[in-house]
């Protein structure tokens, strides 16, 4: 094929009647090990300077989302996170809507026990600048994501290659994810006082099918009342990237009002250089593929990727263009 029409595809955009939910990959790295990431084989963009993301959300018109994502990769280990919030927060003063961040925490969680483990916590929130009006935190914590941490906390920077080794350390992690989960929940609770309008925490938990009940006993400290008001619980883990290692993966189906994933530092090409690295989509037209375009990382230009739908990202149909495109058609 010649050329390729931005947001054609498998999975046609149909917008929410209350805007688009927008998932922004400020940061595309990650240097955690969990044995579960569904993005490990993903291109998630470039590092690019924040200058970028500035630009980015200047132009977003805040009436056409319901909601900001923030992920990654690690969005915390970008070092300039608060100024990119600082223009988010400014963008969003009027409108109030959800600035929901997710995270795994390694980089603030604190396992000391008691008073000083939260003060600890509370202090990392802090200094990090994240908590603000309107942000929510969404701190991954299940048993993959407790490995992570254990291997963050001992020094490891490499995945369990076994599931044998991948239990072994889930274990000893979750023992250490229920005192940094403790210290969190309390911690938010402090800066609720802390700071205006700061919507509080969340934890994420993405389960393996039969293990919702082992994290509702490992985190038994929490209320009924508190589990059903900042808890949100999945079983099934997505059948891509380290999880397909892993027994009993899950496919997903697509979204009735799909997201749009913004990714920096990306560009869509119908051929990638000889020794670049890329990712393969999928052209479909009429049900049927018609040829392939390719995602390549690239930060040397200001383009960006962006993506509809989270079926197409997990499994590679064409339904994007540049970011530039995305605004102009949707989110200006």
């Amino acid at each position: 094929m010649k050329n390729f029409k931005p947001f054609q595809g498998f999975s046609i955009p149909k917008l929410h009647p209350n805007g688009w939910e927008v998932v922004y990959f400020l940061n595309p790295f990650c240097s955690g090990t969990c044995a579960h990431c569904w993005s490990a084989d993903k291109i998630l963009g470039s590092y690019m300077p924040v200058k970028w993301h500035i630009s980015f959300f200047e132009r977003v018109n805040f009436k056409k989302i319901r909601e900001l994502r923030i992920t990654g990769g690690e969005p915390l280990e970008y070092k300039k996170i608060s100024i990119v919030l600082d223009k988010i927060t400014e963008k969003n003063k009027n409108f109030q809507l959800p600035i929901r961040i997710f995270t795994s925490g390694r980089n603030i969680l604190s396992i000391k026990e008691g008073k000083e483990g939260i003060k600890e916590t509370l202090d990392n929130l802090l200094s990090v600048g994240i908590a603000r009006e309107s942000v929510e935190i969404h701190l991954s914590a299940d048993e993959h994501h407790a490995g992570s941490f254990y291997d963050y906390l001992t020094g490891r920077a490499t995945s369990p290659k076994t599931l044998f080794e991948i239990r072994k350390r889930n274990q000893v992690g979750m023992k250490l994810m229920r005192i940094a989960v403790k210290n969190f929940l309390t911690a938010c609770k402090q800066l609720k006082k802390i700071v205006p309008r700061f919507r509080g925490c969340y934890l994420k938990i993405h389960c393996e099918k039969g293990q919702l009940n082992y994290h509702r006993n490992t985190y038994s400290f929490i209320t009924d009342q508190e589990w059903k008001e900042h808890v949100i619980a999945t079983e099934g883990l997505f059948d891509s990237g380290r999880a397909l290692q892993l027994e009993n993966t899950i496919s997903i189906s697509s979204d009735k009002y799909p997201p749009i994933f913004i990714i920096p530092g990306a560009e869509f090409v119908l051929e990638p250089s000889l020794h670049e690295r890329y990712e393969r989509y999928i052209v479909m037209e009429n049900g049927n593929a018609s040829g392939e375009v390719y995602l390549v990382p690239n930060s040397k230009n200001s383009k960006g990727a962006a993506i509809i739908g989270f079926y197409n990202l997990m499994y590679n149909y064409f339904c994007g263009g540049s970011v530039n495109e995305a605004l102009r058609m949707f989110l200006e």
